[in-house]
């Protein structure tokens, strides 16, 4: 028999997360809101300032001579910043005229656009030059599908040089993760992208190295870091695609991986940092602290005066933006878009004033989530099915199933203990039927984002 009576002491911090009075800051050696970081705030004030000052620059050292990587992480920059307009409908511009670039790495520069517009629409929905940008993109992105389902270069460059006997492949998975990824948040937003999307998706299965995506067809290179998987984990993450077959093992790779980017980077090493960073980002609070844990004293040390953060010493200004946007996503929630399907209208930029919250009461779940969630909370006793709750002091013997939904939140709440991200979920949406808000915000806080949006959306506002 499980008692939970005696877990009861427990309960306040579970809820709480923290012990009253306690700032969690000082516990940490970064603070968790940048800009008030004595560490972060100069340094990404640096990389911010060297980002303005040279993102058209001809000077700045790039890759190959191209912008279109400053152009893309720059944007994400200013997208995560949203103090800088001007700069983000700069590379807005930028992309909707490199998505249609015919050159030897069209490709690249199609992918990366596709990927960067089709982030960008999720937040401010899909306007008519975006969207035009897109079915361009589309079109140019199934003329130059490989028969593998994936992409290169350019259509057909493993077969004028030879590419995928000198170390490279028929495809790239880079390339493809970013297009299917890409794919994925357009579905979402109501844009009909066709066949090449599943051909895309089997390339993908058809490349994987058993978690990751490895360097291409014919190429057995595995993805080290999971930074080519990452664009696709971080595509579904926004779009709330958690039961997508790669989802667990893409994430799961992630977590098992994500120390080993150096080992992993080949090319272009701006595109790994920040899918990694993103998807750990969209992952939660929890997964991201690793990540920062991992990386960003290291990145900070490498800072030039003027503020450059290089990363393999290849691209100077999308390297610094990569680590501004690293920095940036400290904050929870700062790259997690608010999906606006096509046709419907971003959000006004004055809104009115939000009416005064109404007093705290218990809430109505929607009818068939609480049988979702009961059957989490089952599993997590059903190896003692009989549990002795206390009325007044004195034990009662009860079997689980016959508790109602407001006897459930004790149990629920009493089982998350701090670290066991599996009760987390049944005790986020016990404590909103009880009332109990701020405590389930914490305990959501601590979810998938996903995880959380479903658990909050369950909740209906009365």
């Amino acid at each position: 028999m499980r008692s939970w009576s005696g877990r009861a002491a427990i309960l306040t911090a579970l809820v709480t997360l923290a012990p009253a009075g306690a700032d969690p800051a000082q516990e940490r050696v970064h603070h968790p809101d940048y800009r008030k970081c004595k560490i972060c705030a100069p340094a990404w004030a640096k990389a911010m300032s060297y980002l303005k000052a040279n993102l058209r620059s001809d000077t700045a050292r790039r890759v190959i001579g191209s912008k279109m990587g400053g152009y893309m992480m720059g944007g994400f920059a200013f997208l995560m910043d949203g103090q800088s307009p001007k700069e983000l409908e700069e590379c807005i511009q930028y992309a909707c005229q490199a998505i249609k670039d015919e050159g030897f790495n069209r490709n690249w520069y199609l992918s990366m656009s596709m990927i960067f517009l089709a982030e960008v629409a999720l937040r401010t929905g899909l306007t008519p030059e975006i969207e035009k940008a897109l079915a361009h993109g589309l079109k140019m992105a199934e003329r130059q599908q490989e028969e593998t389902g994936g992409w290169c270069h350019h259509r057909l460059f493993w077969k004028e040089s030879g590419y995928n006997q000198k170390g490279g492949g028929r495809d790239l998975g880079m390339i493809t993760a970013m297009m299917y990824g890409a794919f994925l948040e357009l579905t979402a937003l109501g844009v009909t992208v066709g066949p090449m999307m599943e051909r895309a998706r089997k390339n993908l299965e058809s490349i994987s190295d058993g978690m990751g995506v490895r360097y291409g067809t014919d190429n057995g290179v595995g993805d080290a870091a999971m930074a080519r998987a990452s664009w696709v984990l971080s595509s579904l993450l926004a779009t709330g695609q958690t039961t997508h077959p790669f989802f667990a093992k893409y994430s799961k790779g992630l977590e098992q991986r994500y120390k080993k980017i150096e080992e992993g980077v080949h090319g272009f090493a701006p595109l790994h940092y920040f899918s990694v960073a993103a998807a750990m980002h969209r992952l939660g609070p929890d997964f991201y602290a690793k990540f920062i844990e991992e990386y960003l004293d290291r990145l900070i040390a490498t800072q030039t005066p003027e503020g450059i953060v290089p990363l393999h010493q290849e691209d100077d200004v999308a390297s610094t933006a990569v680590f501004a946007c690293i920095v940036m996503m400290q904050k929870p929630g700062i790259f997690r878009p608010a999906l606006k399907k096509k046709g419907k209208p971003a959000a006004e930029k004055n809104p009115a004033p939000p009416s005064p919250p109404s007093p705290t009461k218990a809430r109505a779940a929607d009818p068939q989530t609480p049988a979702v969630r009961d059957s989490l909370l089952a599993g997590r006793v059903r190896d003692a099915d009989a549990m002795t709750p206390e009325t007044d002091g004195s034990p009662l013997d009860v079997a689980g199933s016959n508790l109602k939904l407001a006897g459930r939140r004790h149990p629920a709440v009493a089982l998350a203990e701090p670290g066991d991200s599996g009760a987390l979920p049944p005790a986020a949406f016990h404590l909103p039927a009880r009332g109990e808000e701020a405590a389930a915000e914490e305990a959501m806080r601590r979810l998938p984002a996903p995880e959380a949006d479903r658990t909050r959306s369950a909740f209906p506002i009365p």
